[in-house]
């Protein structure tokens, strides 16, 4: 059976675009919009009130167990927050950059953002709650094409530099425009985006070519943070600097040991944050990173604990440490494909390489449970193609009779490009355990055809160069989604040009239908045109997705006011930790 992920946020997204708040320029909210899920109503109606701001920690909290929503476990989100502390977790990289615009590495996203701000964010006790950050409200024009931020005053940079629109405005447009020699992966978000105006210092007015219902969750996303212009304007990137607005300053960088974060004692959320600081240890070596947690010396991990590390967590210390397998992380493991040069350039060749593996042995074999079958998008989320329709799609055929005739098919295939014999082509892979892993599966699969492979193994640091200048035939890897809605999905991966096309895939026909879905306000159209943009993908197989992960993560009881988020989207809100405390009472000690 496909494995179901529920997507509660999904419905939220459709709409979350023609949200409306009040707040013209002479009198700037406290607090961000707040139309309901579903009212279609929305784009025609004048903007309405905005609620109170909701009541910061003071400066020395004293206060009882907040209201939790359904759901929330009060032993980790109740009781009065401590000060104090140090929150040590554990990092499988090395940042090859502290430039949030150009990373994509976990490493990036969970520490070095935790410096930074986002416009919105989510609330870290409801998850489906979207929150201001930066802005303190925002509303959206009728037509849907022009959102305005009203933003925090007084907030300052980690040196001391005040924070104005004219920071958002540089942020934005980096990110739309790059200077050169500069890769934004998330560029192709910010297509529809025409123009950024700094209205006055507090108040930014973003303009669209059309209307967008994604782009509050766009400017939740952790990757596009808002960076210092000052900073900007003198050098080209943040490379090798980490300053920002948010909760924690950069106090140490050992290279392949640790990086170490302190206190911003002059946080604009004032209270906040309530520890003194957090080490990301660097363990590249899962055993060791497993032993690092089990003696404490770190509280989490930044990803997952993979099987059988999880099962060993859960039979060994549950009286210490909240275990979670949490379905929908928006990540699906896949191999890129170079296709603007042979022999992947022939769809032939792609269709060959996608009926060669086995998704059935791939989730049974590489990691039990860890692993479920999907499609495009996120399986079981209000975006994937039915059930009954993906398993007819070329590649899905279940292990045994059905799989061999799609080999025998990939064979013919591969004679037709010219290749009756197959031909020899170099894998390329991360050199963590899981994609070493895949890589020496795919291998073995991908022999059965006559295709066969050599494996390199490529740093991290490289790996990310080898994708963005497609120095590569094809690598083992991973694809992380930001939010399971169609325009970020699409727009970072698959478009022409997107930022994580890294293949250089391109179907003129998937382009159109993209913008088409994304000026589409009804969800049930939108939903049809999304259909069958999958349909094209698997049909010319840009990557094949061999399944997606699931969210497996250890916590130690000492951790309070946190738990793992199941959408990437919360990047900046669960690796910032800028409500996470620890309990002096629990261990380790």
């Amino acid at each position: 059976m496909v494995r179901r992920n529920a997507r509660t946020l999904v419905a939220l997204v459709v709409v979350l675009g023609l949200l409306l708040s009040c707040a013209p320029a002479a009198q700037r909210p406290a607090s961000p919009s707040a139309t309901a899920p579903g009212d279609a109503a929305a784009t025609a109606k004048p903007a309405a009130a905005v609620p109170a701001a909701t009541a910061r920690p003071a400066a020395t909290p004293v206060k009882a167990a907040p209201t939790l929503p359904p759901g929330a476990d009060p032993q980790i989100f109740g009781g009065t927050p401590i000060y104090g502390g140090i929150l040590t977790v554990a990092m499988r990289d090395n940042p090859p950059t502290f430039d949030v615009h150009q990373g994509q590495a976990m490493s990036i996203m969970s520490t070095v953002s935790s410096s930074y701000n986002t416009l919105l964010t989510w609330d870290h006790v409801d998850h489906k709650r979207m929150i201001p950050d930066l802005a303190r409200g925002w509303e959206v024009s009728q037509d849907g094409r022009t959102y305005t931020f009203y933003l925090e005053e007084g907030v300052k940079w980690h040196d001391g530099t005040p924070f104005t629109a004219e920071d958002v405005k540089y942020s934005l447009m980096r990110e739309k425009d790059p200077p050169k020699g500069i890769y934004i992966f998330a560029r192709g978000m910010f297509e529809p985006m025409e123009s950024v105006e700094a209205v006055d210092r507090y108040t930014v007015k973003v303009r669209m070519s059309r209307a967008t219902a994604s782009f509050p969750v766009v400017m939740t996303l952790a990757v596009n943070s808002i960076l210092p212009r000052h900073i900007l304007e003198k050098r080209p990137d943040m490379k090798f600097d980490i300053l920002g607005t948010g909760p924690w300053k950069l106090k140490n960088f050992a290279s392949g040991v640790s990086l170490e974060l302190v206190k911003n004692a002059d946080y604009f959320k004032k209270g906040l944050p309530y520890m003194d600081g957090r080490i990301a240890y660097i363990i590249v070596d899962p055993s060791s990173r497993l032993a690092a947690f089990r003696t404490g010396r770190v509280l989490t991990d930044n990803q997952d604990h993979e099987p059988p590390a999880i099962d060993t967590i859960e039979q060994t210390m549950k009286d210490v440490v909240n275990a979670y397998r949490l379905p929908g992380l928006l990540s699906t493991s896949n191999p890129f494909i170079v296709q603007n040069k042979p022999p992947f350039s022939d769809v032939r060749v792609r269709r060959a390489l996608n009926l060669a593996l086995d998704r059935w042995e791939f989730v049974r074999v590489i990691s039990p449970g860890f692993y479920g079958i999907g499609g495009y998008m996120a399986p079981g989320g209000l975006w994937a193609i039915a059930e009954e329709e993906l398993l007819k799609q070329p590649g899905y055929a279940r292990t045994g009779p059905a799989k061999d005739a799609e080999r025998e098919q990939a064979k013919r295939l591969l004679a037709e490009a010219g290749y009756p014999n197959g031909f020899d082509f170099e894998l390329e892979t991360r050199t963590q355990t899981e994609y070493v892993n895949i890589a020496v599966w795919m291998k073995a699969q991908l022999e059965k055809i006559g295709l066969r492979t050599n494996i390199k193994p490529i740093e991290t640091a490289a790996y990310f160069d080898h994708l963005t200048k497609q120095a590569f035939q094809v690598m083992s890897s991973a694809n992380g989604m930001d939010a399971d809605d169609p325009d970020l999905v699409f727009s970072m991966a698959f478009v022409k040009d997107a930022g994580k096309n890294f293949g250089k895939y391109y179907s003129a026909e998937f382009d159109k239908l993209f913008v088409e879905q994304s000026a589409t306000i009804d969800s049930a159209t939108r939903k049809e045109i999304v259909r069958k943009m999958q349909l094209i993908l698997h049909e010319t197989v840009p990557y094949p997705v061999l399944g997606w992960k699931n969210r497996t993560v250890g916590v130690w009881k000492k951790v309070k006011g946190y738990t793992p988020w199941t959408n990437n989207s919360r990047f900046s809100a669960v690796g910032r930790h800028e409500n996470t405390w620890l309990d002096p009472k629990l261990p380790p000690f």
